[in-house]
């Protein structure tokens, strides 16, 4: 676990402070520049401890400064993630990969990724399964060949998609909107009203891509194996905004606040084919 230290040094007009000459009964000016603070500053040498000057003047950007500082510590040295997984074959249930992650509990919820094609074929198949407890379901998008979003017992169809091509898909999930809305290629392609309302999307789950939980870690049937390659799949608890999303068409951007990626050392199966690289 990460610990980052903040000193505030903030500086009050009119504000006093004893020295030494306190015994004649002598004070100094807070604001005196020859008045050196009791206080230690962090180590020069320290690269988690940041200093913050304030005055009464602009003491109502104490929040905000001190918030962007730990938000770029927490997340700042993460990278976009760089990788792809190849499913050279249709029809099959040996062929997957299971991410792990932690998955908290959500009301919003955001999946991307590039989705492509094998050789002359197109797009088919589960690309992201979330499986819960509570619904082996709670989140599937999958390519039937359409693709349809599955949460809980909504069964969503997005029309519109040439699955021939390579294309970036995003999932952007709302429980507190009722809503799903599909990205397509950094656009917003379109919208779809869940008719069976849902509070939330249970957490602790497991995330597979290439094939169909139809219960936790099992029961995959070969209609909805994936065909085709899954490049940097992510997750977000939160909705993604659609300046985030249109910049992901750059592959080395994107929001580093994401909760679940693939990494080198996850449970590959079958005859999945994988690539991590660092081209960023």
């Amino acid at each position: 676990m990460r610990i980052i230290s903040i000193l505030l040094l903030i500086v009050l007009p009119g504000a006093y402070t004893q020295d030494s000459t306190i015994q004649n009964r002598e004070c100094k000016d807070a604001t005196d520049t020859n008045s050196a603070p009791s206080y230690k500053n962090c180590d020069e040498n320290d690269i988690n401890c940041k200093e913050f000057y304030f005055d009464a003047e602009n003491l109502e950007d104490l929040e905000r400064e001190v918030s962007a500082y730990v938000e770029s510590q927490l997340v700042g040295n993460k990278k976009c993630p760089q990788y792809t997984f190849g499913f050279p074959n249709r029809r099959q249930i040996q062929d997957y990969v299971i991410v792990n992650a932690s998955i908290p509990d959500m009301t919003e919820a955001t999946v991307c990724a590039w989705v492509s094609p094998s050789h002359d074929k197109i797009v088919n198949g589960a690309v992201f399964s979330y499986a819960t407890t509570d619904h082996h379901n709670t989140l599937l998008i999958e390519f039937e060949p359409k693709l349809r979003v599955y949460l809980y017992p909504n069964k969503l169809t997005f029309d519109g998609i040439e699955n021939k091509n390579e294309n970036h898909i995003c999932v952007v999930v709302s429980t507190i909107n009722n809503s799903v809305h599909l990205y397509l290629n950094g656009t917003k392609h379109s919208r779809k009203t869940l008719r069976h309302k849902i509070t939330k999307i249970k957490g602790q789950g497991t995330v597979v891509l290439g094939q169909d939980q139809d219960k936790i870690l099992g029961k995959f049937e070969v209609r909805d194996s994936f065909l085709g390659s899954i490049k940097n799949c992510m997750l977000w608890n939160r909705t993604l905004t659609p300046g985030e999303i249109e910049d992901m068409q750059d592959e080395c951007n994107c929001p580093k606040d994401y909760i679940m990626s693939a990494k080198n050392g996850d449970r590959i199966f079958g005859n999945v084919t994988s690539e991590f690289f660092d081209t960023c």
